[in-house]
């Protein structure tokens, strides 16, 4: 199995294999049936037919048909990312979650490739089950135990990455806006900004910095500041109900006072990244301006 997926790899890097694999229906359904594979000890299997499957949604076009279709793909992915999240809730072992974070890394590049070719109600559907995803990794690392955020590994990093540049696309999206303007999401947004700002003095710090795949954690950061900041304005307070103001001290109550603030000013003042720096005074001037 292996040495065919290898194959299939191959092909894909070479264009008159790959049109004959994305036109070959056969081919597209098995790996599409192999990708909805539900038992854990095929984990393995479905994981590669997944990487090839988002492989190939880079090269699908608006005009193809059938099973390698945009919305199709697109609906295969979110499937994936819904059932998975279902299941890495429930799993305690290691090795299971770790797989089951590399299959959902899969699956968010897949649905980041097809987003701009789907229709309102697939676009929907796909950044509901992303953001759902976000908050529940997001909320178990910030509600845990100090050494559980020690523990956070590349693994997460990257997951965080691939959603937070998924997130970039629903900005100035209608169809999925409002699946992003929403206390529950946002409050888990600010968590993760908390958690990686890179202040120790923060009780909820994750030390990513001098961890393996450090980028994918300062990428994801800047990613989910960059969101924070287009999204933080008087239009989307009203649709709210509630202060931007008041939906970062909800989320820091039981931390020191103005933690989130401390940590923009951190950024702004000693990040190296400059849309990171930049994304954070913006923060601080879009709060001070909304206080008024």
């Amino acid at each position: 199995e292996k040495t065919v997926f290898s194959l299939f790899r191959a092909f894909g890097r070479i264009q008159p294999h790959r049109d004959a694999m994305t036109k070959n229906e056969i081919l597209i359904l098995a790996l599409k049936n192999l990708s909805q594979i539900d038992e854990l000890p095929q984990i393995r299997l479905q994981t590669e037919a997944l990487d090839l499957l988002a492989t190939l949604s880079l090269f699908v076009g608006r005009s193809c048909q059938g099973s390698l279709s945009q919305g199709s793909l697109a609906d295969l992915f979110s499937t994936v990312v819904e059932s998975r999240t279902r299941a890495l809730q429930i799993t305690r072992d290691r090795h299971e979650q770790q797989a089951l974070k590399n299959l959902l890394q899969l699956s968010v590049l897949g649905l980041h490739s097809s987003f701009c070719s789907l229709n309102a109600d697939s676009k929907a559907k796909s950044m509901r089950v992303a953001s759902d995803l976000f908050v529940y990794m997001a909320d178990s690392l910030f509600k845990g135990s100090k050494s559980r955020r020690s523990m956070a590994q590349k693994a997460d990093g990257v997951l965080f990455c691939n959603l937070a540049t998924f997130f970039i696309l629903s900005i100035g999206n209608d169809a999925s806006r409002n699946l992003i303007i929403t206390r529950r999401f946002l409050s888990s947004l600010i968590r993760f900004v908390l958690m990686t700002a890179g202040l120790s003095t923060v009780d909820c710090h994750i030390p990513t910095a001098s961890s393996e795949g450090s980028e994918y954690w300062a990428s994801a950061l800047a990613h989910c500041l960059f969101c924070l900041s287009c999204t933080m304005n008087e239009t989307s307070q009203e649709e709210l109900g509630v202060s931007f103001k008041a939906l970062i001290e909800g989320v820091q109550f039981a931390m020191k006072p103005n933690s989130f603030m401390l940590c923009m000013r951190y950024l702004s003042e000693n990040n190296l990244a400059g849309s990171t720096a930049i994304s954070a005074r913006q923060i601080m001037s879009t709060l001070d301006h909304l206080s008024c």
